[in-house]
């Protein structure tokens, strides 16, 4: 098994998703301070499970995600998944996958996701799966930043945990905490079934004795019933005796008052006659007055009317001035539009010249670089001819004061001038020689730099080429950028424009927009508004459900009746028109007829009109009732069929808008596009999607744009950089150039000098007699070598003064050049932007002008709308006139029709006399009946009062308890009957309360009670056995932590000698009786040292002596791979080298991972990778190739060499 990859996004530093791939051997991590380094150890830990926000070095889980940089905007999670392969055989892992990934992801919010093999799973699932791995939270293999000094530093017993987890003994330490776990809540459980068995314990045995006694009273309760039973039988009995008699007396009685009540009745009825008469005079006369007053109110309304139109008329008119004024700010503001277009197009016309006087600029700068690059190489031709000059010249006087020291000496003496001679030549030849090794140095450093001049070159021309693709390339997209940016400010504009049309309700009517006024200000409550507003609309059925509904999607809907009431009322105080409402209330949905539901099996049948919307389910019955019996049809003709087929009984609409009417009539023709009230809101979102579609081509244009900015600086910083080098390689190769002609001169002085000696050797004798005469010749010769050297010196000087003059005239010549090219680039970006801002200003002030064209039409429709209410006004006056003169006909009527109703009175009073004398006759036989009925009804009282006690009693009616009697009671048995009741009614009372579901309670208590028993004994069993469990965990426990506790020791001494070379180090335990609680104490002492406390060791042997306990455990339990966090940060470069060949050994089996920035570890590397902080809070990874990084060295050091 070992690590494959490593994957982080929006994890601390890491924003961007990165990928890290692992191999077998060692793997070095490299970075600056401050890099992001150690952030890839923390999502080691974090993704393994770590809970502690201090192991991670953060002081809350939130800040594990990325919070945002420079550019860059914060994350709203973080996520790492770790990918280990268990291809190997024997598996480490308990998974059937052979490759196993964990991902862990947290949320700013607080929620966090665990995944393995992306499915989702527990926290407790991923730390059972590195359980005994040595990986898990509590593993070795996982060393963090300065995290090596604390398994010193911490105490005994917190120091433990590392060694139960290489002893392999975690999985049975989860084992027993979960089987202690289990025995806790097996105690509880038997705490609580105890207290519950003890409870019913103690009312087991007075429940018994409750049931018992209920017992008793059931047995008193039935022989009391039986005798009650038979005493109420033989009662009633005598009780419906009476009933009979008095029923026969009442009968008689009954009908000498019917005989009475036909008297009075006839001249009731003669007197109703008469009232009757007189009432319908009255009645012809009320609804003549009624008229009067409907035909006076219909008058009222008609003025009423006549008052509104002509406050609409005057709202119109207003509202056409509103429509001229906004066509006057349309025409202002695209007049306005045209100024700034044409002030653009100046600019752009003087920025077209400037652009040309800037290419002219950049021609000439190019020129003048030509010219004096061209003068530069003549001036070095002319310095290199002078020093060769030069140099010729000095030889030759080197050659001549030779030639005088020599004949000078030999005038002296020329008994020493052999030995003198040989002397100097074995000089000249040493120095021959040294010159010699130094030419072919100087010969390979000429090589090398211009090599790497030649090399600069290329780079910085690849980069000039480069340079100007990016900018082509940014001029596009930023080209591109500003097209988007126009085209989404504009549908910002329009979509500002619709969406005010819908928050003021455009288009509707004046009495629409009142009411939500009111309702927006809080005066008006329970509306919820227009039915266009309240539902929403596929694009498909727009047009046949605006067809549909009509003028109804203007309707209100509101909560209930006296919100509707309240409405009206407001328009009518506020004079602003009338409004139809649906109150959620009262509105009933409408049923299909057969004929609508034979429809829907017809070809062409799209729905039912209110099934083709979506509306809250509050509204169903609303629209129900607006459109439920409306059909839609996919076209006219197969509507047409399906109407002629249903008789015409049914409305139609097609989805192009057409209609077939109840009774045959048909609507149609063209519709015009999006001019919906349903359509505005689609046409939002339409618009909205295309501007969130814009905002993204933006979004991405600008990346683009910031991109290629971000390749243009990076690349210019790299040209910079290439063109610096260039410059030093090319100072180096003058340097070395020089130096290797001035070799070359001192060999040729010296060979000349050489040959020149053994000339002096071989006519020594015959220069003693020229010496004067040669000596004055030389002097000469040395004099005017000497002038001619001075000249040429001073020749070259000015040479190469002026040389120097042209290279900076040609880096001024560059730099100006570059500034130019910049200034056009930029000048070039301002043209294009001042082009799309011309193309912007052309479009708007056509779109001002298409909107001063549509408020113009606007104001005419308004105007022709108020002279046709004018029309209105002259209709509503004819019919106030023709109102008045039917009111005065119905007043002439009413006045004689009020003088008939005297004679009617007069002859109704007389039937009433009539009527009091027979009334006091029939009043005194109804007393005489009411008292019979009376007595009738008391007895049929004690009748019903017997009957319900018997109910409420035993819940028997009068035939049940006539078949439940057994024996009757007679007149004679009564009284003892009676006794015998009154017996019984006293037991009952004196067993006092009774429960009587003491016997039912009593059952189930026993039932309950007995299967406690067994539960209380299960659990005592289960105890028992998880007892013996942990008891066997721990046995096992000891037996492999001894064990895995000695080998730690012996490799602990191992280790700590070879890497000290020396010295000693072992383990004791503190408490070896009891080996599962003890803590670890860690002895060891350096060579040459005796040390007691290991807090007297310096910082770096403490590491080291951590270093060593760390391999130990990885000898006797190698964890999969290791991740060091700069373990070796406190040891110096000797120390660092044996811990690095420590590691190669090590890699050789065991996958590990460093993070360092020391020079030896990064020797160790099988794979380097580097970690940088590019933007500041941002990190990125990148593989270094190792074998090109010796290389580099290998070079470098033959350099120095």
């Amino acid at each position: 098994m070992y690590l494959k990859t490593l994957e982080l996004h929006g994890f601390k530093s890491f924003p961007e998703k990165t990928v890290l791939h692992f191999h077998p051997g060692a793997t070095v991590i490299v970075g600056p301070n401050g890099s992001g380094k150690s952030n890839i150890t923390d999502a080691m830990r974090w993704v393994l499970g770590e809970l502690s926000t201090k192991n991670i070095r953060g002081s809350k889980m939130e800040d594990v995600i990325f919070v945002g940089a420079d550019g860059h905007r914060p994350m709203s999670f973080a996520e790492v998944s770790v990918t280990f392969d268990d291809s190997q055989k024997p598996r480490k892992l308990n998974c059937p996958y052979e490759e196993v990934t964990v991902t862990r992801r947290y949320f700013r919010s607080g929620e966090s996701e665990y995944l393995i093999n992306r499915q989702a799973c527990r926290l407790k699932d991923i730390y059972e799966l590195f359980m005994n791995t040595g990986i898990g939270r509590e593993g070795y293999s996982i060393i963090g930043q300065g995290k090596i000094a604390e398994i010193i530093s911490k105490k005994s017993e917190d120091r433990r945990g590392i060694f139960e987890e290489t002893a392999g003994i975690s999985k049975y330490r989860y084992k027993k905490t979960e089987s202690q776990r289990k025995l806790s809540q097996t105690e509880e459980n038997m705490t609580r079934v105890l207290d519950i068995f003890s409870e019913l314990e103690a009312r087991v045995g007075p429940l018994e004795r409750d049931a018992q006694k209920a017992r008793k009273y059931l047995e008193l309760y039935a022989e009391k019933k039986r005798l009650d039973v038979s005493l109420w039988l033989y009662d009633m009995e005598k009780l419906r005796a009476q009933v009979d008699t008095l029923e026969t007396q009442c009968r008689q009685s009954a009908h000498e008052l019917e005989m009475a009540q036909d008297t009075e009745a006839q001249l009731e009825a003669q007197y109703e006659r008469m009232f009757q008469a007189s009432q319908e005079n009255k009645q012809v006369s009320g609804r003549l007055y009624e008229r009067i007053r409907d035909v006076t109110e219909q008058i009222h309304q008609l003025e009423g009317s006549c008052q509104a139109l002509e406050s609409d008329i005057a709202h119109k008119a207003a509202m056409a001035q509103a429509a001229d004024a906004s066509e006057q700010k349309s025409l202002a503001a695209a007049a306005k539009e045209d100024a700034y277009g044409k002030e653009l197009q100046v600019r752009l016309e003087e920025g077209e010249q400037k652009l040309e006087e800037l290419r002219a600029q950049l021609q000439t700068l190019a020129d003048e670089k030509t010219a004096a690059e061209a003068e530069k190489t003549a001036l070095e031709e002319e310095l290199a001819k002078a020093l060769t000059e030069k140099q010729e010249k000095e030889g030759a006087l080197g050659d001549l004061r030779v030639r005088f020291s020599v004949l000078q000496n030999s005038m002296d003496t020329h008994s020493d001038r052999q030995a003198q001679i040989d002397e100097e030549t074995k000089q000249y030849r040493d120095k021959l020689k040294t010159i010699e090794e130094g030419l072919q140095q100087s010969r390979a450093s000429v090589e090398l730099y211009a090599s790497a001049l030649q090399k600069s070159d290329e780079e910085v021309a690849r980069c000039d080429r480069e340079l100007l693709t990016l900018s082509d390339q940014t001029e596009i997209a930023r080209k591109q950028l500003s097209q988007v940016q126009a085209s989404a400010q504009a549908l910002t504009s329009r979509i500002a424009a619709l969406v005010r049309m819908q928050e003021h309700f455009d288009g509707y009517n004046s009495s629409v927009r009142f009411v939500m006024r009111a309702h927006a200000e809080g005066s008006l409550r329970g509306i919820h508004g227009p039915v266009s507003h309240l539902i929403r609309v596929e694009e498909a059925y727009r047009v046949a459900l605006e067809t549909a509904l009509g003028a109804n999607m203007q309707n209100i809907v509101v909560e209930d009746e006296a919100a509707a009431k309240a409405a009206i009322y407001a328009l009518k105080d506020a004079g602003a028109g009338r409004a139809t409402f649906y109150p959620l209330t009262s509105m009933q949905g409408s049923s299909r007829s057969r004929e609508l539901l034979d429809a829907a099996q017809q070809p062409g049948f799209v729905g039912y009109a209110d099934t083709l919307l979506k509306a809250e389910p509050r509204y169903k019955n609303v629209i129900s009732s607006i459109i439920g019996r409306v059909a839609v049809f996919d076209n006219i003709e197969n509507g047409t069929a399906v109407a002629r087929g249903c008789g015409w009984k049914i409305r139609i609409v097609t989805l192009d808008g057409q209609q077939i009417h109840a009774g045959g009539s048909f609507t149609g023709g063209s519709v015009r596009k999006d001019s919906g009230m349903l359509s505005r809101g689609a046409h939002i979102e339409k618009l909205q999607e295309q501007k969130a579609g814009l905002e993204k081509e933006a979004a991405a244009a600008a990346d683009l744009v910031r991109e290629l900015e971000e390749q243009t600086t990076k690349l210019q910083n790299y040209r910079r950089k290439e063109d610096e080098k260039a410059k030093l390689s090319e100072v180096m190769l003058r340097t070395e150039r020089a130096q290797l002609d001035e070799y070359e001169a001192n060999r040729s002085v010296i060979e000349n000098l050489l040959r020149q000696l053994a000339e002096d050797q071989t006519q020594l004798a015959a220069a003693g007699e020229r010496g004067g005469a040669d000596l004055q010749q030389l002097t000469d010769q040395i004099q005017a070598l000497e002038e001619q050297i001075c000249k040429l010196t001073q020749a070259r000087t000015q040479v190469d003064i002026a040389r120097n003059e042209r290279e900076d005239a040609i880096r001024a010549a560059e730099e100006q050049r570059g500034e130019v090219q910049v200034a056009i680039a930029a000048h070039t970006r301002d043209m294009e932007n001042l082009r799309e801002n011309l193309r912007g200003a052309k479009e708007r002030a056509s779109e001002h002008r298409r909107q001063g064209a549509e408020q113009k039409q606007a104001a005419a429709v308004l105007r022709e709308a108020a002279e046709q209410l004018q029309g209105q006004i002259g209709e509503h006056a004819q019919k106030t006139e023709n109102l008045r003169r039917e009111l005065a006909d119905a007043e002439q009527e009413r006045v004689r029709l009020e003088a008939g109703n005297a004679e009617y009175d007069r002859r109704i009073n007389e039937i009433r006399l009539k009527t009091k004398d027979i009334s006091a006759k029939r009043e005194l036989l109804f007393r005489a009946h009411t008292s019979n009925e009376a007595k009738l009804e008391r007895l049929n009282d004690n009748v019903d009062k017997m009957t319900a006690r018997l109910w409420d009693e035993y819940e028997l009616t009068y035939s049940t308890a006539a078949a439940l009697q057994e024996t009757a009671v007679t007149e004679r048995s009564r009284a003892s009957a009676a006794a015998k009741l009154s017996e019984l009614k006293s037991a009952i009372k004196s067993l006092g309360n009774v429960n009587v579901g003491a016997i039912e309670e009593f059952g189930a208590l026993k039932e309950r009670y007995d299967y406690l028993k067994e539960q209380l004994e299960d659990l005592q069993a289960s105890k028992e056995d998880l007892e013996k469990i942990i008891a066997s965990i721990d046995k096992e426990m000891e037996h492999m932590f001894v064990s895995a506790f000695d080998r730690i020791n012996q490799y602990f001494g191992e280790t700590f000698r070879e890497l000290f070379g020396g010295g000693s180090a072992h383990l004791v335990l503190t408490d070896p009786e009891h080996v599962l609680e003890s803590g670890v104490e860690i002895h060891a002492a350096p060579p040459g040292k005796m040390i007691k406390n290991l807090g007297l060791l310096s910082g770096g042997e403490q590491a080291f002596v951590a270093i060593a306990l760390i391999f130990a455990m990885i000898r006797v339990n190698p964890s999969p791979f290791c991740i060091f966090d700069e373990i070796e940060a406190a040891l110096d470069e000797v120390n660092v080298t044996r811990v690095a060949n420590y590691v190669k050994r090590f890699s050789k089996e065991l996958q590990i991972i460093l993070i360092s920035h020391r020079r030896g570890m990064m020797e160790t590397a099988d794979t380097l990778y580097g970690v940088t902080m590019p933007r500041r809070g941002i990190s990125k990874v990148f593989t270094l190739d190792v074998a090109a990084v010796a290389q580099d060295k290998a070079t470098a050091e033959q350099f120095a060499q």
